[in-house]
C-alpha cells in the first residue's frame, strides 16, 4: 500500500513537472500554468519524500524489538517502523526491572502509567474478608499489567487488586501524559495500539478461570469465574462518578466439576429484558 502511493505521488510530481515546462516553453511563459502545476509539483514532491522517510529502515533496541515482533509485524497488527518509533519515543516508553516479590502495584494506587511485561511472570492479588490475599490471575510475558485500568483511567484512585511479581521481571511502561496525546496525534497508532489493548482483556476475561487456587477455603467453596472481578470492581470506583447510575448487577459464583451433586439438576438462570419497539405501533 506504501509503495503504491510513492508511486502515485512520483507520477503526479512528473505529470505536474511536465506541465510547468509545456507552460514555460510551449506557450511561451503562461503563468497561471507554470504557477498552478509548479503548486502541484512541490505538494506531490514533499508528499513523496515523507513516505520515502516513513519507508526507511529503522532499527530498535532488542528489546523494543521483541514487542514489535510480537504484536506489530504484518499478519497481525500492523504497524509501520515509523509509527512505532513514534509510539516508543513520543509516548516515552521506560524499560523498568520489577524484582521476585516486588510490588508492581498496590490496591488503591492511581493509574498512571501502561505496563507491558517483557520477561517474567505476576500474581495478580486481591484480598478476602479474612485479609488473606487471593490469587484471582497470572499474568506472563507480553501481557499488560494494568490494560483494564487504562480503558477506565482517571484521577481517582483505580486499582482494586495489587500486582507482584514471581520472579525477576522486565517491563516497558507509557506514561499516560505522554501515551494519549502520542496515540490522538496518529489515528491509525490509536486504532492498532488500542485493537491491542482490547485482545489483551479478552485474553485476561478468558484465562483468569484457569487460574489454580492455592488457598484451601478458595478450593472449598469451588471453582470461581472471576473473569470480571477486576475490571468491575474497578468499573464500580468510576461509576461513582459518572453520570448515569448503572443496574444493579451480580458476580455469579459457580461450583466446580467434582462438587456438583450428580443427582440434583442445577438450574441456569436467564434474565432476559424485553424492548417493546415503537415503530411496530
Amino acid at each position: 500500500m506504501t509503495s503504491s502511493l510513492l508511486f502515485l505521488r512520483l507520477v503526479l510530481a512528473l505529470a505536474a513537472l511536465l506541465f510547468v515546462l509545456w507552460g514555460a516553453f510551449v506557450l511561451k511563459i503562461s503563468i497561471d500554468t507554470v504557477v498552478w502545476n509548479s503548486v502541484f509539483f512541490f505538494i506531490n514532491l514533499g508528499q513523496a519524500i515523507r513516505i520515502i522517510y516513513a519507508m526507511r529502515p529503522v532499527k530498535f533496541e532488542p528489546i523494543f524489538q521483541r514487542v514489535y515482533d510480537h504484536f506489530f509485524i504484518p499478519g497481525r497488527y500492523h504497524l509501520s517502523p515509523a509509527e512505532f518509533e513514534a509510539l516508543i519515543k513520543r509516548g516515552g516508553a521506560i524499560v523498568t526491572q520489577v524484582k521476585n516479590g516486588e510490588y508492581y502495584v498496590q490496591a488503591g494506587s492511581k493509574f498512571s502509567q501502561l505496563s507491558l511485561a517483557i520477561s517474567g511472570s505476576f500474581e495478580v492479588l486481591q484480598s478476602s474478608p479474612d485479609n488473606n490475599d487471593q490469587v484471582i490471575n497470572e499474568l506472563a510475558s507480553f501481557e499488560f499489567l494494568d490494560s483494564p485500568e487504562y480503558t477506565l483511567r482517571s484521577d481517582k484512585p483505580a486499582f482494586s487488586v495489587c500486582i507482584r511479581a514471581t520472579s525477576d521481571c522486565t517491563i516497558v511502561s507509557w506514561p499516560v501524559e505522554h501515551l494519549v496525546p502520542t496515540l490522538s496525534a496518529n489515528p491509525h497508532l490509536e486504532f492498532v495500539f488500542h485493537a491491542v489493548i482490547a485482545g489483551d482483556i479478552t485474553k485476561k476475561l478468558f484465562s483468569t478461570n484457569s487460574v489454580k487456587l492455592h488457598n484451601k477455603s478458595l478450593k472449598r467453596e469451588g471453582s470461581v469465574i472471576n473473569v470480571i472481578k477486576r475490571s468491575a470492581a474497578t468499573t464500580r470506583a468510576q461509576l461513582v462518578h459518572a453520570p448515569f447510575q448503572p443496574q444493579e448487577t451480580e458476580l455469579v459464583t459457580y461450583p466446580a466439576p467434582n462438587q456438583v451433586d450428580d443427582s440434583k439438576q442445577v438450574p441456569f438462570l436467564m434474565s432476559v429484558q424485553v424492548v417493546p419497539n415503537d415503530s411496530a405501533n
